[in-house]
Order: C-alpha cells, then sequence, then structure tokens
C-alpha cells in the first residue's frame, strides 16, 4: 500500500527527535513496550510510507540530519475512524 505523505510539522518535528538519537547504540525499551506506553490501551496500526525525494529533502533540513532511507514505518492509533495518535520509533 503506497500512502502519500505531506512533510507537516508533526511528521518533521518527530523526525527531527528521532533521526539525531541513530547516534545511541543503547535499547530503551522494546518496541511493544514503547508504543504500550505511547498508547496505552490502544493497538497501533502499522503503516509503511514512501517519501518522495522533496518528502525526505525537507525532512532532511529541518531535522539537519540524513534519513537512512525514504520508507518510514508509522504507528497509527484511530478512535472512531479518526487517527488520535502517530509515532515513528527509531529501530
Amino acid at each position: 500500500m503506497r500512502v502519500r505523505l505531506r512533510p507537516t510539522a508533526g511528521v518533521v518535528l518527530i523526525l527531527a527527535l528521532v533521526v539525531p538519537a541513530a547516534a545511541w547504540s543503547e535499547v530503551l525499551l522494546t518496541e511493544k513496550a514503547a508504543l504500550a506506553r505511547a498508547f496505552p490501551g490502544a493497538t497501533p496500526e502499522r503503516r509503511t510510507l514512501y517519501l518522495t525525494d522533496e518528502q525526505v529533502e525537507a525532512i532532511q533540513s529541518k531535522a539537519r540530519s540524513r534519513m537512512p532511507s525514504a520508507i518510514v514505518t508509522v504507528y497509527e492509533v484511530r478512535s472512531e475512524g479518526e487517527v488520535t495518535g502517530r509515532a515513528v520509533l527509531d529501530t
């Protein structure tokens, strides 16, 4: 499934915080534990986004860091059909 993503402030902010963290090699939380902490009582849906070159450039510019890939996994939580939260994990 191909999902188009506009470089919104939220995605740029998440990636700006996550990408520099790649310098650490320590595992702070497992993927499951991090998602449970971020979305207590909810089951996040895993989505794969395929960013365009423009989107990658915008994110890298804002984050002042290089993205390892244009393919990004995003976890979304919905309530009554509406997205109520998103998370991107640096794994």
